[in-house]
């Protein structure tokens, strides 16, 4: 099997085109054995990491219904 290494047009490269903590995708499978036989690593650009969507409960919701009648919040 061969490997593959690429960089992030998909061009080949060499291994030593590879630093340390960069982005990479791998492609291949798991080894009985252990281990990761890969066919292809290729270089990638660092994912951009979207915003969360932040929602407002609505007070008719089945949501806030559950929210506020939690159980430590009952008083004995």
């Amino acid at each position: 099997l061969i490997t593959e290494i690429t960089d992030t047009q998909g061009n080949p490269t060499d291994i030593g085109s590879l630093n340390r903590g960069q982005w990479i995708r791998i492609k291949g499978f798991l080894h009985v054995k252990g281990g990761v036989v890969a066919s292809l690593i290729q270089r990638i650009d660092q994912p951009v990491r979207e915003k969360p969507i932040l929602r407002k409960l609505i007070k008719e919701s089945n949501r806030h219904e559950r929210i506020r009648r939690r159980p430590a919040d009952f008083k004995k």
